[in-house]
């Protein structure tokens, strides 16, 4: 049973407790709390979407703060990776980008962004 079908049943249409003034419509994006990540996994989405989705992700991280962050694109034959680099070599927050140093190789794609007031965040010159 879903949230707002569980709080009608209970508090809403229907229910000897009215009283408690359950809307007929509640809008879960005033419950839902998205906490940034510095990390984007695109394994998960379909490659016509990344495009949309690695630009949408580098704006959030700029708005949060963020003065590194990590695209893993995955190995495979590097259709991703080229979608995404294209994306980045065109972002004006970014200030440089590369092949992880870790395990994960040239499978993600770790980014250098400036801050939102155009400086480099702490201890970049």
């Amino acid at each position: 049973m879903g949230l707002l079908r569980w709080m009608r049943k209970h508090f809403g249409v229907g229910s000897q407790r009215t009283d408690l003034g359950v809307p007929e419509a509640i809008d879960l994006e005033d419950f839902i709390v998205v906490k940034a990540s510095d990390t984007l996994d695109l394994h998960t989405f379909q490659p016509k979407d990344v495009s949309s989705i690695v630009s949408e992700f580098l704006d959030g991280a700029v708005a949060a703060g963020f003065v590194q962050i990590r695209i893993i694109h995955g190995k495979g034959i590097g259709v991703q990776r080229r979608i995404v680099r294209g994306i980045l070599e065109k972002h004006p927050y970014v200030i440089s980008f590369g092949d992880a140093i870790d395990g994960a190789g040239w499978g993600a794609t770790v980014v250098r962004l400036r801050l939102q007031d155009g400086s480099r965040g702490p201890g970049e010159s």
